[in-house]
Order: structure tokens, then sequence, then C-alpha cells
């Protein structure tokens, strides 16, 4: 299903409940059906690894595949960054050793995180990754970029700008560039860097971004820059807590409440 509010952004509501419908690479599939060691959720100290996909990844992936601009409004934990590393790294033609696409991080702790994910679902395939952040050598990502032929480039604004500016990212084979979490981004205070770059250097590629709230400031960069964008939104209450078991405990005075939680922490613990 599909409809449109009064800023004429399509909002996707239709869902896909196995990755096998994606028409995915087989060694994509084999990399997220594998995935029990890095990318997962500990609930009730069990790992709980990727068996179907989430409401984001349903509907993100499949019209980042069919090279729409896209927004993925959701809360944290529902797949977003993941959605981002399935989609490039199906999107990528690791015959081609020349950057196509390019995630941006707000800090370098989360780009090495979004690398470390990107690697392990990738553990089958051949991408070349790499990450260019502030507080490290520029000539460092330098020599990575014109020797080692990466082809997705994970890092913060500033730096990727710098070697945008500089040339060191070629972009004749770009095709998205992606926004992971662009509220933060926007709170950290890489507005201008991101406006300089989506107005000279990204020229036909496609834009994603994800977010857990459409601000002003959001709305007015998808109206600036994105092409008859589609909205992803995977937001409570229509999340569900399957998988997650709920308990509660009777307690029979209010004053006894604090104590029974420590009790049941340390029992967890």
């Amino acid at each position: 299903m599909v409809t449109k509010d009064s800023s004429t952004i399509e909002t996707i509501y239709d869902t896909i409940d196995s990755f096998d419908l994606l028409n995915l690479k087989s060694d994509l599939l084999k990399g997220i059906y594998g995935n029990n060691s890095l990318y997962y959720f500990i609930i009730n100290s069990q790992e709980y690894g990727f068996e179907k996909p989430s409401i984001a990844q349903s509907r993100g992936i499949l019209l980042i595949l069919q090279r729409k601009d896209t927004i993925i409004t959701a809360d944290a934990q529902t797949g977003k960054t993941s959605t981002l590393a399935i989609s490039l790294l199906q999107i990528i033609d690791s015959d081609i050793s020349q950057c196509q696409a390019i995630i941006f991080e707000s800090s370098r702790e989360i780009s090495n995180e979004t690398r470390d994910l990107i690697k392990d679902l990738g553990n089958y395939l051949n991408v070349k990754v790499h990450t260019c952040t502030g507080g490290t050598k520029i000539m460092d990502d330098t020599t990575k970029l014109q020797e080692e032929g990466i082809q997705l480039i994970i890092g913060t604004p500033g730096r990727i700008q710098d070697l945008l500016m500089k040339g060191t990212i070629k972009t004749e084979y770009l095709k998205l560039v992606a926004f992971d979490d662009i509220d933060r981004i926007l709170d950290t205070g890489f507005k201008e860097q991101i406006y300089e770059i989506l107005k000279e250097k990204i020229g036909a590629a496609n834009i994603v971004l994800t977010t857990s709230a459409n601000s002003p400031e959001i709305l007015d960069l998808v109206k600036k820059f994105m092409k008859n964008p589609v909205n992803v939104r995977a937001k409570y209450p229509e999340l569900t807590l399957d998988g997650v078991k709920q308990y509660f405990v009777q307690v029979e005075k209010d004053e006894c409440k604090f104590d029974t939680l420590l009790e049941i922490l340390e029992n967890i613990g």
C-alpha cells in the first residue's frame, strides 16, 4: 500500500516476510542468515541474528534496490543501518574497483561499527570497504583510496567532503549516498558540509536517509535535494516485541518495588 501525505512524499506500508523474496545475491544471503556473531540483539541472555526482515528492512531494502530516493523513519534498534548495509552490498558491483557508495555517519566510532557490520554481512562477497573520519591521518585515506580500489566508503561528513574536494574520492561510478541517522548528523553540526556535498559532488547518485524523526531541518534537506522521495515508516505502535519474554512480579507493598527490582537485576546479571 502506498499513501501520500501533504508534503507529497510517498509513504510505503507493504512488508516482505523473507529475505529470499528480495532477490539478493546468494553470497549476501549466506552472510545474512549466517550472521550470528556481530549484529544481534541480546534478550534474556540469548543472541538473535537475522531470521526474517524487520519492518524497516522489509520496506527499505526493496525501495533502495529500485533506485528510489528513500527516507527510512524508524525507532532505534529496528534495523535501519543493516537496511543500508544489505542494500549497498547488493548494489555494488565487485568487478568495478571504484567508489560506488558512501555512508555518512555522525562519528568515527559509529563509522567503525557500521564498517564491521558491513564486513560481517558481506563476508562471502568481495566488496572493499574503508572508513574516512576525522582523528586519523588523511594521507592514510588517500593511499587506501588511490591504491586499493575501495568500493564503499563510510565516514564523517567533514573528512569525506575534504577528500571529495581534493578529487581523491571519484564519483564517476557513484550510485548511492546514504546518511545514517541524519538527525544525529545534523545535531553534530555537519549541516553546511552536507549541503555542499549534495549540491556539488554526488552527481546522479540516489540519496537515502535514515532517521528517528522527520524534523523541519530534515524536511528542508529532502525538499532541496531528493527526487520524488519515498518514506518508509517503522514507528511505534506498529513495532511489536515478538521474541521478547515479558514477566511481572506482584509485590505486596509499593516500598518493596525497588528492592525487588534490584534482586531481579542481580539474578539476570
